[in-house]
């Protein structure tokens, strides 16, 4: 056997490679060894955060999504449809739009690219890492009040944002104290505005019904209402010209009145007032003007209406034109009339007049009644005592 250091150059140098290939493998094998036993020792990635409970009363809310901003120097993906998916996937109600929901959730987003890191690309997509915040505001259509709100920031590396990140903010928004209690307040307006409409119908209901009895009391027959009395029983104290023939009508028997109770009360009101009446004009009257007033108060044609006397309440004064000629005398009189079967008075006051007028010339002599409203006027006076 050869010494080694006489053996051929190839021989020797394939012994020392040999030694080196081997510390190499062994120290490979140390190596992978320790990483083996590196993994093996780290603790495992923390799991992933359960949803946190959404109240039924929550869920039973509308909801729309509205994407009111994203700053990002990529295309992250549909935001719109990662929320409405999150939403419906926890059990949420989607509204059909915005203004028939009861939550709009507004989300913003802003992504930044982290400067200096190592960007790679998978299957010619590049990959960076991105930082990103994803806010979520709750807000009742057409208000800006804020209900609730909430912040997620995470980092990134995939072209897309990630799905368990955006069902977190819903999560989170849903499982707020701040939306049960905006839900419990819904509901209390819904309740409130149920009843309202309820109480509205009832209402209206009842009346329909008052109105339809009052329609079938009153067909047929005269109502007294008590905007008329209350003009009677002022004119009545004021010693205020009315109408005969509308006082004719409510104190005597020639109308049919109806059995409501505001008639039946304005009638007795209009009755008592006959206790305070005035005393009526006392003068003397002659037989010529009592033939007078007859026959203008017949020519009046006030159904009800029966003379008891006339008497002149004034001088005689001569009637005279624009001239300042004279056309004859006049004088102040006063007709004292009954209305119905019962003491109900009124006082009619004319002129009696002699005129030598050419008008005036078939029927010289007459009484001119006062008028009021198409009929003779009229005032309240106690009946006189025969």
């Amino acid at each position: 056997m050869r010494p080694l250091g006489l053996l051929p150059p190839v021989l020797a140098m394939t012994a020392i490679q040999t030694h080196r290939l081997r510390s190499v493998a062994r120290n490979l094998s140390l190596g992978l060894a320790l990483v083996v036993s590196a993994c093996a020792s780290s603790s495992p990635p923390p799991p992933t955060k359960a949803p946190e409970p959404v109240a039924a009363s929550v869920l039973q809310l509308s909801y729309a999504v509205e994407v009111a901003a994203v700053d990002s120097d990529a295309n992250l993906g549909d935001l719109h449809e990662m929320i409405t998916q999150s939403l419906m996937e926890g059990g949420y109600a989607i509204a059909d739009s915005s203004s028939s929901a009861d939550v709009v959730l507004e989300a913003s987003l802003v992504s930044t690219r982290v400067e200096g890191g190592m960007t790679v690309y998978v299957n010619g997509q590049e990959r960076v890492q991105r930082d990103v915040k994803l806010t979520l505001r709750a807000h009742p259509p057409g208000d800006g009040r804020v209900v609730d709100q909430t912040t997620r920031a995470f980092s990134i590396k995939e072209p897309q944002l990630p799905r368990t990140e955006v069902a977190g903010a819903v999560n989170d928004i849903g499982a707020s104290q701040h939306l049960q209690s905006y839900a419990a307040n819904l509901a209390v307006e819904a309740e409130n505005a149920a009843e309202a409409k309820a109480a509205a119908e009832a209402k209206a209901a009842a009346e329909a019904a008052a109105a339809e009895e009052l329609a079938a009391k009153t067909r047929g027959c005269e109502q007294l209402t008590s905007d008329s009395t209350e003009r009677l029983l002022k004119a009545f104290k004021g010693d205020l010209e009315v109408s005969l023939r509308q006082v004719a009508g409510i104190y005597g028997d020639t109308q049919t009145w109806c059995d409501v109770e505001e008639t039946t009360n304005n009638r007795e009101a209009l009755w008592a007032a006959i206790a305070e009446a005035p005393a009526p004009s006392s003068d003397k009257g002659t037989p010529r003007l009592t033939e007078m007033a007859k026959k203008s108060l017949t020519r009046a044609d006030v159904e009800g209406a029966t003379f008891i006397r006339a008497m002149a309440t004034g001088k005689k004064k001569n009637l005279v034109n624009e001239f300042g000629l004279s056309m004859g005398t006049t004088r102040r009189v006063a007709l004292i009339v009954k209305v119905g079967r019962e003491s109900a008075c009124f006082e009619v006051r004319g002129d009696w007049r002699i005129s030598t007028l050419h008008e005036d010339r078939d029927e010289p002599e007459y009484v001119k009644l006062d008028w009021y409203n198409g009929s003779p006027a009229a005032h309240l006076v106690q009946c006189p005592k025969r």
